[in-house]
């Protein structure tokens, strides 16, 4: 990935829209101004407090 203006972090998100949803879930923030994207493969492992530890994956531009 090639990009420029690039934030990511994770958060607990407290529902989603629609559903019925009351606990917070673990979620990834990510904003990018503008990149171009082949092949993209990410792996992260994040700690949410109250939560526990998960792992994201991420794969585009494939």
């Amino acid at each position: 990935m090639h990009g420029e203006g690039f934030a990511q972090y994770g958060t607990p998100r407290p529902t989603t829209c629609g559903t019925a949803r009351t606990t917070p879930f673990p979620a990834v923030a990510t904003a990018i101004h503008k990149a171009t994207i082949h092949k993209l493969c990410q792996s992260v492992v994040t700690d949410f407090p109250g939560l526990g530890t998960f792992s994201l994956n991420v794969e585009a531009g494939m």
